[in-house]
């Protein structure tokens, strides 16, 4: 459609250019369908459009295709340009709905919550329902084209905060690392002793049985490493 629209032809109408291009649009049991057809059944676009829609379009389905456009309501994670997208999509899966288009105006006016409907009608300056229907489906694409933009401005969701912050875990865990790291360098054979932080002495290769770091026992463990128990406790 989009294709025939931006051609010219003197003295063929844009609908006698969709009944020539309309072939082309079709794949598989759908070309199948168009071909098995007599030749020259349909000469008007109207009746090459009805046609189609009748095979691939059952009443029912057009019945629950256009239940879904008049019932629809904002979802409660949609921003406002996410339900009118989400509400022209409906649409488009059935382009036979046959709403009028101001009862589309106002039931996706109707679907919003109730936040989004003050703001709509602060938009206007009134209510959107009073203004015309091109007036009001503009004033949506605006609004909904605005926030678009803003929304992908937002800033980054903030970290979860508890007793201690994520970013203060990750450090003090870092800290412990090192420090074992520190440790594994310092080994010298088991059995020999060395002096611990207050003058406290310590085998080298004993293996604390609270933090798992060889060079202290577990009797000496908060005197040397006095921040392991409050990681530990984290």
């Amino acid at each position: 459609m989009v294709k025939c629209d931006t051609i010219k032809l003197n003295g063929v109408s844009a609908n006698g250019i969709r009944v020539r291009f309309f072939p082309f649009s079709l794949t598989d049991r759908a070309s199948d369908w168009l071909l098995n057809e007599e030749t020259n059944s349909f000469t008007t676009w109207e009746a090459l459009s009805t046609a189609f829609l009748s095979r691939y379009f059952s009443p029912g389905k057009t019945a629950r295709l256009r239940a879904d456009i008049t019932s629809f309501s904002q979802r409660g994670d949609e921003s406002l340009y996410e339900a009118w997208e989400r509400f022209k999509d409906l649409q488009r899966q059935c382009p036979h709905h046959g709403v009028l288009d101001w009862l589309l105006i106002q039931t996706f006016y109707n679907g919003l919550d109730h936040s989004l409907k003050m703001s709509v009608d602060g938009a206007t300056g009134g209510a959107l329902m009073g203004k015309s229907r091109e007036a009001a489906k503009a004033l949506l694409e605006d609004m909904a084209s605005n926030n678009y933009h803003w929304s992908s401005k937002r800033a980054a969701p903030k970290k979860a905060s508890g007793i201690y912050g994520i970013d203060a875990v990750d450090s003090l865990a870092s800290q412990v690392d090192a420090l074992a790291q520190c440790f594994d360098k310092l080994g010298t054979p088991s059995g020999s002793s060395m002096g611990g932080p207050s003058g406290a002495m310590f085998e080298v290769g004993a293996l604390c049985e609270i933090c798992g770091i060889q060079g202290h026992i577990a009797a000496e463990h908060q005197s040397i490493f006095p921040g392991i128990e409050h990681a530990n406790a984290l």
